[in-house]
């Protein structure tokens, strides 16, 4: 993959809109029980591989505005943590032929890694308290990506497939949705 700079603005464009739709939301956004509306732009991945560098980056800077009591309640550990589950689901993404599984896979990613970072935090040594943390982060993944995020893309690309000519899409045209 070729980094210009038309797709290092673009990723630049795409950290920026998921910062700001982060913290506009910010009640939601952050703690153990989170719908993080932003979210639903992993689904962009799909169609670009090279979009998980702008969500990666957006996701580090939501998750560092958080720390330190600001906005969430994480840390800085979170910056780290939080972004690598976004990363690893960005990774994984272009490679689902279902669209609706591809939505899937931030849920589980963020429910698994972030659930076993908050439970960390949270101090509770218990695993019951481990499938708690992954419930509620799966929870507000599902319905931000998977529910919201899918009926979006849906609505969008069945009124116009320019959309996908606009953001140059090369992989998953003709994928099943």
């Amino acid at each position: 993959m070729t980094l210009t700079t038309k797709k290092i603005v673009e990723n630049a464009f795409l950290a920026a809109i998921y910062f700001v739709l982060t913290l506009a939301t910010f009640p939601l956004s952050y703690g153990l029980i989170q719908f993080r509306l932003s979210e639903l732009l992993m689904l962009l991945c799909f169609f670009r591989k090279d979009f998980v560098i702008g969500l990666t980056i957006g996701c580090f800077l939501s998750n560092l505005a958080g720390s330190g009591n600001i906005f969430g309640t994480a840390g800085y550990l979170d910056a780290v943590i939080g972004s690598s589950a976004t990363l690893l689901a960005g990774l994984i993404i272009p490679y689902t032929k279902r669209l609706f599984i591809a939505s899937l896979i931030p849920c589980i990613t963020n429910g698994l890694i972030v659930g076993a970072e908050l439970t960390f935090l949270f101090g509770v040594p218990e695993a019951s308290m481990y499938y708690v943390s992954f419930g509620y982060v799966f929870l507000g993944e599902f319905v931000c990506i998977s529910i919201i995020g899918y009926i979006i893309l849906m609505v969008t690309l069945k009124k116009s497939r320019t959309i996908l000519e606009k953001l140059d899409v090369k992989i998953n045209l003709n994928a099943k949705w």
